[in-house]
């Protein structure tokens, strides 16, 4: 996870939160027979996803399709179902993994900090960077143990594929930044460490 600025709510959303909130008025909860709201976010998906500039919010890894993420999950309060500010950006699979039992527990990419989380060479697996704030500290421990980011095998292959794509198949840094910036500070924390500039591919593990 890295630092992402709240995307701001785009022209017509207020047009269909009005539409989401009328219908929530209409159909109460039935704890024994819950009823999804309609999904009257979906046409945003678009504006979502380039503010995240089509990274996932939880593995900042190129997404090229990704759904909106409740991060506050519907079945959990269905009162934030249409409110913009409790949408984030991510991959389906990591948005299936979300329980609702996370609620209030997992890290917020619109909060994260710059460092809070780093991926280690070789194993490309993710930890707790050098930046973890006090106060999210429970947060960050919480949010590797419940969502495949920190060593799922699919994970560890994205990541992995891009290291190699930079690293034997001529992609540049830079590419590599926007694709998987996760990655690309692994490869540069490692070249500083021992003298190198950021973006040298000699002697890499």
């Amino acid at each position: 996870m890295i630092p992402v600025d709240m995307v701001a709510e785009p022209q017509g959303f207020a047009d269909a939160r009005l539409s989401g909130l009328n219908w929530l008025a209409t159909h109460p909860n039935d704890p024994e027979k819950p009823v999804r709201p309609p999904p009257h976010w979906s046409p945003f998906l678009r504006p979502l996803r380039e503010g995240f500039f089509r990274r996932c919010g939880y593995t900042a890894i190129y997404e090229p399709v990704g759904t909106v993420d409740h991060f506050n999950s519907v079945s959990g309060d269905r009162t934030k179902a249409y409110d913009w500010s409790n949408y984030r950006f991510c991959s389906g699979w990591i948005n299936s993994a979300k329980k609702p039992s996370g609620d209030g527990k997992w890290v917020d990419p619109y909060r994260v900090p710059a460092g809070c989380f780093e991926v280690q060479l070789p194993d490309m697996q993710l930890r707790p960077g050098s930046n973890v704030p006090p106060d999210l500290a429970d947060a960050v421990a919480y949010t590797l143990a419940h969502l495949p980011i920190r060593d799922d095998e699919r994970i560890i292959e994205l990541r992995r594929e891009w290291y190699e794509y930079f690293k034997d198949q001529g992609l540049p840094f830079a590419l590599l930044e926007r694709m998987a910036p996760q990655v690309a500070d692994a490869v540069r924390r490692f070249n500083l460490s021992r003298g190198r500039p950021e973006d040298c591919k000699l002697n890499l593990p």
